[in-house]
């Protein structure tokens, strides 16, 4: 019987791709190889050169050749254990450059970030697997509760519901959750956005105070708007705040950065 793969590899976290094209890679590892300091980068990078199957999308009749590298801080690949980590994944046009240490010569085309594991079981749930999850057990709080104010901190079934369901309606707010899923949650008895929605809360807040400055441990309607005020200053100050949120913040009355 033929070894099985070294890998597993999916996209099912990030919101670019789930599965890539639905399906989850097995992954044999063809090569290993590192970077050395300077050579493009300020620190090694470790690189492995994978054969994929099902093959992994690409031009029409070719079979790109896949690299993976662990994301900064990330366990290495070849010592990973019973767990999964974050990986970039790579198609390259030059393998022996990249052996060589030179980067640019190796052209690395950045295809997305995904996730690697031994086993399939291993592998984090996807968007929608998750959302099934925590749909069936929201529907059985409301059973139980009547309602869908779901408490902070509340565990059901190990799931923190509460915490989903703010990253649910700030989706929503940004116009990235799907259409049926919103359906699903509005059909719910009591089901409103409105807590959900920080900006909301902010401009709220802004109004009755006066000002923007939410103390850091302040929260509005259970909601941490103290920090979240805090984390979007800090995520302007480092360049990366996403412009919608910066429109968005930027009408609310008394904001500053």
């Amino acid at each position: 019987m033929p070894p099985g793969p070294d890998f597993y590899l999916g996209g099912r976290t990030e919101f670019k791709t789930v599965d890539f094209d639905g399906r989850i890679r097995s992954c044999f590892v063809q090569e290993e190889f590192r970077s050395p300091t300077g050579a493009g980068s300020d620190d090694p990078r470790h690189f492995l050169r994978v054969r994929v199957e099902p093959d992994f999308p690409g031009a029409e009749g070719s079979h790109p050749e896949i690299v993976l590298s662990e994301r900064h801080g990330g366990t290495d690949l070849t010592n990973l254990g019973d767990d999964w980590i974050y990986v970039y994944v790579y198609e390259i046009a030059n393998a022996q450059q990249l052996r060589n240490g030179r980067i640019i010569e190796g052209a690395l085309l950045f295809n997305t970030i995904g996730e690697v594991a031994r086993m399939r079981s291993l592998l984090p749930r996807s968007p929608e697997e998750l959302f099934e999850r925590n749909f069936q057990l929201l529907q059985g709080f409301v059973e139980r509760t009547g309602h869908v104010d779901v408490p902070e901190g509340h565990r059901e079934q190990g799931e923190l519901l509460a915490t989903w369901l703010s990253n649910v309606r700030r989706s929503q707010l940004l116009g990235e959750l799907p259409a049926d899923w919103a359906r699903r949650l509005e059909a719910l008895p009591g089901w409103r956005w409105l807590p959900g929605d920080d900006f909301f809360l902010l401009d709220r807040y802004a109004r009755r105070e006066g000002n923007t400055d939410v103390p850091p441990e302040h929260r509005e309607d259970g909601r941490p708007l103290g920090a979240w005020v805090r984390l979007q200053r800090h995520d302007y100050r480092k360049g990366v705040v996403d412009p919608r949120t910066r429109v968005r913040l930027e009408a609310i009355p008394h904001w500053h950065w």
